[in-house]
Parts: structure tokens; sequence; C-alpha cells
């Protein structure tokens, strides 16, 4: 019986653990808060927009980031690509 609930115990651990990183990671946090719906980029959640760009107006973006994360920055902007528009 004191096995059964060590084993509970930990695996409820585990998925403690396991959320609370995945709520840090720089890429779903991103992806969480940064969209593109059609022509329009859009950041903030999505019940309330904080702000709304149009990009049909530019030619090009230029993604901006820290050192550390730049592994993310190429999936991350594929994935936007994918889902939107694909204007370069």
């Amino acid at each position: 019986m004191e096995n059964e609930i060590i084993k509970q115990i930990r695996s409820e651990a585990t998925d403690i653990f396991k959320s609370s990183v995945e709520a840090v990671n720089p890429y779903h946090a991103v992806k969480r808060f940064v969209r593109v719906e059609g022509e329009r980029l859009v950041v903030g959640t999505e019940d309330q927009a904080t702000v709304e760009l149009d990009l049909s107006g530019y030619d090009r973006i230029l993604l901006v980031g820290e050192e550390r994360q730049r592994p993310l920055w190429p999936r991350l902007w594929k994935s936007f690509l994918a889902r939107g528009s694909t204007r370069g």
C-alpha cells in the first residue's frame, strides 16, 4: 500500500515538473502570445490582442532575438508562415 502511494506521489510530482517546464518554454510562450491571422501579426492572448500589425505593407520582416534563443527563431518563424501569411 505504501509503495502505491509513493508511486502516485512520484507520478504527480513528475507531472507538475513537466507542466512547469512547459509553461516557461520560450518557443511555446511566444506561440501562445504571437500569431499571424491572414495579413496581420497579432500579439496578445486569444481574448485580448494588445498589438496588431498589418503585414500587407511590408516587403520583409526582420527577427531580433536574444542570442541564447537563436535556435528557436527559424522554427518559430516557419510555424508562423505555415499558419498565416507566406509573404517574404
